[in-house]
């Protein structure tokens, strides 16, 4: 009995640890025209993002980034899963991934020559402000908060 007591709690914390840490864990996947990146929705174009910024007003936030990038990393399971940081992008924003691998003509149309960086652009398509390398959710949210006005 005191072993079965065991593992009922082992199992039990295992699936409290899965679905505690998998946010932070969750690997980039991009199929069909998106990328995932964060529990987020991300455009893989810059059209089609101003596309629908302009049918929903919201501003854009271009995401450039690459697999290798440590800082790229390190924003994805830090700041982007900050639960205020992902509710506001979420919600207020259209969001647009750029894998500089991929995409380096555009990265490189915006001056970017690595990643990571953030350029918040109008439902038009004019750059509001960029953020170049890693920052904090909170500093990354002060950034969103002027952006959103949210």
């Amino acid at each position: 009995m005191r072993t079965e007591k065991y593992i009922l709690v082992g199992g039990l914390a295992l699936i409290f640890l899965f679905v505690v840490l998998s946010p932070r864990d969750m690997p980039v996947v991009s199929q069909g025209g998106q990328t995932y990146i964060s529990g987020l929705t991300w455009l893989n174009s810059l059209e089609a993002g101003i596309e629908q910024a302009s049918s929903t007003g919201k501003p854009i936030m271009v995401y450039i980034w690459a697999t290798w990038c440590k800082y790229c990393e390190q924003l994805e399971k830090d700041t982007y899963v900050n639960p205020e940081v992902n509710a506001i992008m979420k919600d207020n924003l259209v969001l647009v991934a750029i894998n500089i691998d991929e995409q380096g003509d555009l990265a490189a149309r915006f001056g970017v020559g690595a990643p990571p960086a953030e350029i918040f652009l109008t439902p038009n398509g004019e750059e509001i402000t960029r953020i170049p390398g890693y920052v904090s959710a909170s500093e990354f949210l002060q950034v969103l908060k002027q952006v959103t006005r949210a």
